[in-house]
């Protein structure tokens, strides 16, 4: 269930619903009771100053300022100079418990009474106390409120509190259920409509009315990519027919394509997944740019593939033309400059004369491309990539040097191999390996009918192409 979209929805929101419950509880643990204390004494006081401003000599069980505060459980107890009683909370009409109040909670404590008002918060009690002159004559105020009827009243609202939360927790978890399956109802839909085209030779499309502006937005993005996917396999199809080959490249391409689309797909499922939790704008729009992003880097994945398997196909028609080998590399250079700049690497250029050769210079180019972003990417901090062409009679030789570390012998052969990579999911220098840059030079030399490699030198990587200048045929 964790594996799920869904699970890990209703896990993270019932998580994160319990931990809220379960703060306000602590919070509600730690501070109700010290907030109600300090709430009444402050209300003690208030009640003490209101007093001094009362004829308390004229106090009496219908007084409004008294019965206000005793509806919020203050207990008063007054008396004159000479302690008999002016008035007493709830004991009016019993002089005799009157008089014992008065006792234990004034001429006990009587050296503790004077002018000047006082205040206490203890164990048993919160009260405030002090002497009050009027027309010549002391009054003995002392105030309290028993802690003990609070505390069971914030024992009942506790049990009501944990009462409460499970239910709050049950209801939340059976909406989390609900929302859970709407929400992610539009990703298993794509998911399996994009499993089904590719299924069906890319040609059955993406349901896109999914109820939701994102959903629609990448199933839309998706079938762009499909109808591009089916365009170019359509293409490659009519190349491969003419060798017998059609079937078996096209499998191998179909079986390329879908294990290169899951994770991507798995990103932006779970990106669009975090969008119904974000309610700011901009955030918002930064993960549909990165879907974009994704998309864009699916279709440039999904051009190199075709172009490295439009090389095995040894179409006739390939255009192959007269060009200077060293203009071509110098203008491909010319792409990268910026992001060579950017990592802070020097460029260096060597190039000899006579470098002329027939060829198709798209792709010697985007085999030249592809020397250059790999050496971009393993290239060391401050280091150096030096681009070579070379008159080698009746072959022309381009070579492209970066300062970095030498490639292990294990992998003299496998690094040509199609979806290698050794730093796989991991950006280098702003670049990221498909494990596809290599073979495509791998093609494009086999078409050419060139070689390839690299050599390790003291503290650098050469990496290698070399071609004849005039083609025995065309291929």
């Amino acid at each position: 269930m964790l594996k799920t979209i869904r699970g890990r929805m209703i896990v993270m929101q019932t998580l994160m619903i319990l931990i809220v419950i379960v703060g306000l509880f602590v919070i509600f643990s730690i501070f109700a009771d010290n907030y109600y204390y300090n709430r009444k004494i402050r209300s003690i006081e208030k009640a003490y100053k209101e007093l001094k401003k009362t004829d308390i000599a004229s106090l009496d069980k219908d007084n409004h300022l008294i019965s206000n505060y005793e509806y919020e459980r203050l207990t008063f107890i007054i008396c004159n100079s000479t302690f008999e009683r002016v008035y007493v909370t709830k004991l009016e009409k019993k002089p005799v418990d009157a008089q014992i109040q008065i006792k234990n909670d004034i001429v006990k404590r009587l050296n503790v009474f004077s002018p000047k008002y006082e205040k206490a918060d203890n164990e048993n009690r919160i009260s405030g106390w002090g002497i009050i002159n009027q027309n010549d004559e002391d009054y003995y105020v002392y105030i309290y409120e028993n802690k003990e009827t609070t505390r069971i009243f914030f024992s009942y609202y506790r049990i009501f509190f944990i009462i409460l939360s499970v239910l709050v927790l049950l209801m939340a978890i059976i909406l989390s259920i609900y929302v859970s399956r709407k929400l992610t109802r539009p990703i298993v839909e794509i998911e399996r409509a994009a499993s089904m085209a590719i299924n069906s030779g890319y040609t059955l499309p993406v349901k896109q009315k999914s109820g939701f502006k994102e959903t629609d937005s990448l199933a839309n993005s998706i079938n762009d990519m499909l109808n591009q996917i089916g365009l170019q396999m359509t293409n490659l199809e009519d190349e491969l027919v003419k060798k017998g080959e059609v079937e078996k490249e096209r499998r191998i391409f179909i079986n390329n394509i879908s294990h290169e689309l899951k994770t991507p797909l798995a990103v932006m499922s779970s990106q669009i997944e975090m969008l119904r939790f974000i309610t700011d704008e901009d955030k918002k729009n930064k993960y549909i740019e990165s879907m974009e992003e994704e998309v864009l880097r699916m279709t440039d994945m999904i051009n190199d593939m075709i172009v490295m398997y439009a090389a095995k196909s040894d179409e006739k028609e390939f255009s192959m033309e007269k060009a200077d080998i060293v203009e071509l590399v110098s203008n491909t250079a010319n792409q990268y400059e910026n992001l060579i700049n950017k990592n802070g690497f020097m460029l260096l250029q060597e190039y000899d004369n006579n470098c002329m050769a027939t060829v198709n210079i798209r792709y010697i180019s985007q085999a030249v491309g592809n020397f250059i972003t790999n050496a971009i990417k393993h290239c060391t901090l401050d280091g150096a990539i030096t681009l070579r062409v070379l008159n080698e009679g009746e072959f022309v030789r381009i070579e492209v040097e970066n300062d970095g570390e030498n490639i292990p012998d294990k992998y003299e052969e496998r690094i040509w191999e199609s979806f290698f990579s050794r730093d796989e999911n991991i950006t280098l220098n702003g670049q990221k390996s498909s494990g596809i840059g290599l073979a495509i030079v791998k093609s494009v030399m086999e078409v050419h009918s060139g070689a390839y490699g690299f050599e390790n030198k003291d503290g650098s990587v050469v990496f290698w192409m070399k071609f004849p200048k005039e083609q025995s045929e065309y291929v």
